[in-house]
């Protein structure tokens, strides 16, 4: 048998730890109803996500055919080569934008989901990076940082923001629940 006291105590302890969740809740970042203040967060959504899957095949093609680009200096040559692995890099977030969007038409959550693990990884990795290179290699690859930073924030609470949004409907819809449209 526990004690009375100890029951009270523990009681007192997951409250309080209850309360101090709470408050830790209100650093996470807030919602947005729209996107750049004028389109919807879904048509927003859409948009970034055709850029970065063209820019991506831009990218991929540029790697690949890398031998044909009128580039004289063997050196860059070189270093340009050594970029090569990153091509499963960029195919494979490149399948996470579009399934995302496949989630976001079909309002599935759950597709959204690891594109926004992703892109908290590629930030986390960013900052490691631009770090290390700023500290090595030249002062520029900070003020690049900085600079570029705030867009991939704002995109990161936008992709948020409609990811809540779609799990808010499925919660409040019980016929996608039934129709086995969640696969949480």
């Amino acid at each position: 048998m526990i004690p009375e006291n100890t029951t009270a105590f523990l009681k007192r302890i997951m409250v309080s730890s209850f309360d101090q969740n709470k408050k830790k809740m209100k650093f996470l970042p807030k919602t947005v109803n729209s996107c750049c203040f004028c389109f919807d967060l879904k048509y927003g959504f859409l948009t970034w996500a055709i850029i970065t899957v063209v820019l991506q095949l831009t990218a991929i093609f540029a790697l690949l055919y890398i031998d044909y680009l009128p580039i004289e200096q063997s050196e860059i040559l070189d270093e340009l080569k050594c970029m090569l692995p990153l091509i499963g890099y960029i195919i494979a977030y490149g399948v996470l934008i579009v399934i995302a969007v496949i989630g976001i038409i079909q309002e599935r959550s759950i597709l959204i989901y690891p594109c926004l693990v992703i892109m908290t990884m590629d930030c986390i990795l960013a900052t490691i990076m631009y770090t290390t290179l700023a500290i090595a290699v030249s002062w520029m690859y900070f003020v690049i940082f900085v600079s570029g930073s705030p867009a991939v924030i704002y995109v990161f609470i936008c992709i948020l923001s409609l990811y809540k949004q779609i799990k808010r409907s499925e919660e409040n819809n019980p016929q996608s629940k039934n129709n086995g449209m969640n696969l949480v």
